[in-house]
């Protein structure tokens, strides 16, 4: 069971800007956006900023899921640039 969960956790962590956010005029009119979702990045980060669990966010926005959260968060919390708006 530790071997699966060190799997995913290195999975996440693996995951890149790209893996991650989208750009595309046709979605939300190029409005960065969780990748496979119309979910824009603003929400998400407002989301995890204000302290919402893992677990309420994927109940309220299904498309999402642990994995993707879990790597945004490392992403914010790396310092790394994340794209908020067109």
């Amino acid at each position: 069971m530790s071997e699966i969960i060190d799997n995913k956790r290195y999975h996440i962590l693996k995951m890149s800007i790209k893996d991650l956010i989208e750009i595309n005029p046709k979605v939300l009119g190029g409005t960065p956006v969780i990748k496979g979702t119309r979910i824009p990045v603003t929400l998400l980060k407002r989301l995890i900023r204000v302290g919402y669990p893992e677990g309420v966010i994927t109940h309220e926005y299904p498309s999402l899921t642990i994995e993707k959260i879990l790597a945004f968060k490392e992403l914010i919390q790396s310092g790394k640039y994340v794209p908020e708006t067109k």
